[in-house]
């Protein structure tokens, strides 16, 4: 799931929680349940790997970036929003398992290969890579669990939509 759908559960969940650990710890928990609905951006993976890898996650990136930064800037202006340290461990937090993912690659790149078992996972790294592994392998399982595939025309309108209900959340809350 794009990072907009997620950092505005983040604001939202930062609304309704009045601690920025809790909230931090909700938008945590909160990412994976968004992740078990079907969102089509698997076709954008592919097509990222296609060519150009870099120019294209870039362009994804910043067309993310900025319907999140659309979003943003109406919040700021017309919504009274939470004390800053929450809503930011709101988004932190809901956003965080994505950077992992992307930032340390998912299950079964180079990261993960020569570790056969939990066990030899633990042997041969750190504990923040072994953390970060586990937490890559925790996130692939709750993303698209029965693996239904949607459309990326669906699957982005469909992120657009959960990204507006959460927005109106957010106004309403406010």
């Amino acid at each position: 799931m794009f990072l907009t759908g997620h950092a505005l559960a983040g604001v939202f969940i930062s609304q309704k929680v009045g601690h920025p650990a809790w909230a931090f710890l909700i938008g945590f928990l909160f990412h994976f349940v968004l992740d078990i609905i079907p969102h089509g951006d698997e076709y954008i993976s592919e097509w990222i790997n296609l060519r150009n890898k870099i120019k294209r996650t870039l362009m994804v990136i910043l067309i993310d970036v900025v319907v999140l930064s659309l979003f943003t800037v109406f919040l700021f202006f017309k919504v009274d929003l939470p004390q800053l340290s929450i809503l930011l461990a709101g988004v932190i937090g809901s956003i965080l398992p994505d950077v992992f993912a992307n930032v340390i690659g998912p299950p079964g790149s180079y990261l993960l290969s020569g570790h056969h078992s939990l066990k030899q996972l633990t042997q041969k790294t750190n504990p923040i890579k072994a953390f970060l592994i586990r937490h890559n392998i925790f996130h692939e399982i709750f993303h698209n669990p029965f693996r239904k595939r949607m459309s990326t025309r669906l699957g982005i309108a469909f992120q657009l939509l959960l990204s507006i209900f959460f927005f109106i959340q957010i106004i309403l809350s406010a």
